[in-house]
């Protein structure tokens, strides 16, 4: 129910009745054998979130449908960190990127080219909170750019690092 969010291991010690240790442990198992990718958080919040890397199993694991934005962050994990983590000589990392001010950039990929940071949304209409998010993104990681991807076919420069484009153009 909670992957992409910050993991509240109180909460989920709570829920599970299992020690801390022990839940550390299982977590690290299921990373090891490819079943969830523990994500780093970077920003003024800290932590790490939890993917499900086959997102059929998430979404028949979870009781309450995901939304239509819930999915197409998890759908551009999947696919635009494979585009990263299999290309030999480039070693990226991924984090996701949270303030508490509420700038929010789900996906960012760090290598020696610089940071990319990717912010899927279901509709572009109103985009003031995604260019806070990205302005908030950029003035933190000084070589970087954020795209801006949507299902749609709206293809739009903002700002000469802050590009909205369609989803099928990347993935």
């Amino acid at each position: 129910q909670t992957q992409g969010t910050p993991l509240d291991y109180s909460r989920l010690k709570r829920e599970t009745e299992i020690s801390f240790p022990t839940l550390k442990k299982l977590l690290f198992a299921l990373e090891a054998i490819f079943i969830i990718r523990s994500v780093a958080v970077e920003g003024s919040r800290k932590g790490h979130v939890i993917f499900f890397e086959d997102q059929g199993e998430a979404n028949w694991l979870r009781s309450l449908s995901p939304s239509l934005e819930e999915n197409l962050i998890h759908f551009c994990f999947t696919h635009i960190r494979a585009q990263f983590e299999y290309r030999s000589g480039h070693k990226t990392e991924i984090f996701q990127y949270r303030t508490r001010g509420g700038a929010f950039i789900p996906i960012g990929f760090r290598n020696r080219d610089g940071v990319l940071g990717i912010l899927p949304l279901e509709d572009i209409t109103n985009l003031k909170r995604a260019i806070g998010s990205a302005n908030s993104f950029l003035k933190t990681y000084l070589n970087s750019k954020v795209l801006i991807l949507h299902p749609g076919a709206d293809r739009r420069l903002l700002q000469s690092r802050l590009l909205v484009a369609p989803m099928a153009e990347f993935v």
